[in-house]
């Protein structure tokens, strides 16, 4: 099935609406509150469905492991890296087997990761870098875990994202951030 995938930041709301017009469909990406939009049920002609990129929830817990060192924070980068490691290898596989390996292997690791980080952030501040962390996972589980049930969704968007430098930087799109002329253009 082929991707779309493209950055909007920094452009209005009527952009983004222009932008995806008409779709329907998987938007993954990060928690960026400029998309909330797109999820509600009263986007035209319907709903995109949000799938969250573990990626972009991993690295908030991961820059705290390297600079706190914090047993914490570590327990949550292992129990993400063997949702990763286990996502790895069933990549490229048929999508029916992808779909039972996730869950039969993978969904219990969400699961008990999920349960783990809930139980965690009720004994963390409010205020503490590591509860903001997990509370960007948290407070988006569902999108978090959608790629268990739609063998669509990866458990990152970093192909994609991997692929936007070369055109935008190709078109010297960084001239024109912001400008929701030249993106017209």
């Amino acid at each position: 099935m082929p991707s779309i995938s493209w950055v909007i930041r920094k452009v209005s709301p009527s952009t983004r609406s222009c932008a995806l017009a008409g779709y329907v469909g998987i938007l993954q990406a990060d928690a960026y509150a400029g998309f909330n939009e797109l999820y509600a049920a009263n986007h035209k002609p319907g709903p995109i469905t949000e799938a969250a990129c573990w990626a972009h929830g991993r690295r908030k817990l991961f820059k705290l492991a390297e600079v706190a060192r914090a047993p914490l924070v570590a327990e949550a980068v292992r129990r993400i890296d063997a949702i990763f490691t286990a996502e790895h290898a069933i990549n490229g596989l048929p999508t029916e087997q992808r779909l039972a390996v996730r869950g039969q292997q993978i969904a219990p690791l969400v699961t008990d990761l999920e349960t783990w980080m809930r139980e965690q952030r009720a004994r963390t501040s409010r205020h503490a870098e590591v509860g903001k962390a997990m509370d960007y996972m948290l407070t988006s589980w569902d999108a978090f875990s959608r790629f268990l049930r739609d063998e669509r969704i990866c458990l990152t968007n970093n192909a994609a994202e991997r692929e936007l430098p070369g055109v935008a930087f190709g078109r010297k799109a960084w001239m024109f951030a912001g400008s929701d002329r030249a993106a017209a253009m």
